[in-house]
Order: structure tokens, then sequence, then C-alpha cells
């Protein structure tokens, strides 16, 4: 089963959409994922229930895809 990767339509992060044909995740998108403080100082998502911050917030969910996930600092 893949990753799913939940995201808040307010902290978009537009590298997302390219992960869609790119690895096995599922994106969900949603209203809001009640993070208000983390969504106004970057971009994040919430993957399998765990938050994930960061610029390169595609990156960290290529790795995930990878199934490297748990190597993750």
């Amino acid at each position: 089963m893949p990753p799913i990767v939940e995201y808040c339509l307010s902290g978009h992060h537009a590298d997302l959409d390219a992960l869609r044909g790119e690895c096995e995740v599922e994106l969900r998108e949603r209203r809001c994922l009640e993070h208000c403080g983390i969504c106004r100082t970057g971009p994040f998502a919430v993957v399998d229930g765990d938050l994930v911050t960061g610029a390169d917030l595609s990156s960290a969910i290529r790795t995930l895809a990878d199934g490297t996930w748990g190597e993750r600092e």
C-alpha cells in the first residue's frame, strides 16, 4: 500500500503535484490539517500520520516512496 500524503490547501506546495506521476504515493488534499502554526512558517505535509516539514518537501516524500522513510533524520 502506498504512503498517504495529506496536505493543506492553504499550505499547498507546488512540488507535491509533480509527485503524482513520479512515485507511488497517495496524495490527499485537505481543507485544513490543523497545524496552523507550522503552515504559516513553511511547507508541510502529513505522511502516514507523521508530520513532514521543510523547503524540500518533495524530496522527503520521494525518500519515503523509495522505502527509506525510516532512515530520515
